[in-house]
């Protein structure tokens, strides 16, 4: 497993290459060396465009970045589990030799498990350094673990304030699996921008709510991938390394979750428990 980054930028609507490639220059100024994309989202071909530009002008090196790119449910139901062919694909539309990470990004029961083993080869084959999952509960990665006999080496969930995932974080910390949180700051949902919590940590600390929640991930041992158009934002975004928060006021925070997503489930990602 190579060493994770500490923080990603994710590609979420955002096909615009030129715009992207400011927001990559910013971000590689202020360390952000993980980046994140899907087919779904439809902005392999533009991350791929930029990042092959900084590394022909020589601004940072292939090797110092960590490229994740997703395998969407209708390549798992398409190619029957066998997704080797989009992967293939995506290296070439993103002019790469290998990812950094392949993630399933819905754990579809019909498919999860052979899929898996598919990126376990990819992984072996050097397609992939590091393979994981998307939107797993607890009950996704023990099945996992006992139909396939591995673990994934990352998960990437829903994961902010109001959805703190607690159970699946400290499992994952406990298994030293990476965990990476997507919509961080819950689009900064009202429940976020006006909790009194946040105020009065925003207050005593000299941040913005923002910089409160995203450090209350790295507090968590957990990674965010946050989304932004705007450059200034990732300067904001990333100013979080010069303090930490104290253990009870991570505890304030993480009393916040009401189990609450942006994105639901689908019926095809049924969360199995084993106990």
């Amino acid at each position: 497993m190579s060493q994770a980054p500490w923080i990603f930028m994710g590609t979420f609507q955002n096909r615009d290459s030129d715009l992207l490639l400011e927001n990559v220059q910013v971000g590689l100024s202020c360390n952000v060396l993980g980046y994140d994309t899907a087919p779904s989202y439809q902005s392999e071909k533009a991350l791929g465009k930029v990042l092959n530009t900084l590394i022909t002008q020589k601004i940072v090196r292939r090797e110092e970045l960590f490229v994740s790119d997703k395998i969407d449910a209708w390549q798992m139901q398409e190619g029957n589990s066998d997704v080797r062919t989009y992967v293939k694909d995506a290296l070439q539309k993103m002019q790469l030799s290998y990812f950094d990470l392949l993630l399933i990004h819905w754990p579809i029961s019909e498919y999860l498990y052979p899929t898996f083993k598919c990126l376990l080869d990819m992984k072996e084959k050097g397609l992939t350094r590091n393979i994981g999952v998307c939107n797993v509960r607890l009950g996704h990665l023990k099945r996992i673990q006992s139909n396939v006999g591995f673990l994934p080496d990352f998960i990437q969930n829903e994961i902010h304030p109001l959805n703190n995932c607690e159970e699946v974080v400290n499992w994952c910390n406990d298994k030293n699996i990476n965990v990476m949180a997507y919509s961080p700051l819950c689009r900064m949902n009202p429940k976020i921008r006006e909790s009194s919590t946040l105020k009065d940590l925003s207050i005593k600390y000299d941040k913005t709510i923002g910089q409160i929640v995203l450090r209350w991930h790295l507090e968590r041992n957990v990674i965010p991938v946050f989304m932004t158009h705007n450059p200034k934002r990732i300067l904001e975004n990333t100013a979080i390394r010069d303090f930490s928060l104290e253990k009870n006021d991570v505890e304030r925070i993480n009393a916040m979750n009401e189990n609450y997503k942006i994105f639901l489930e689908s019926n095809g990602c049924p969360a199995y428990e084993i106990h």
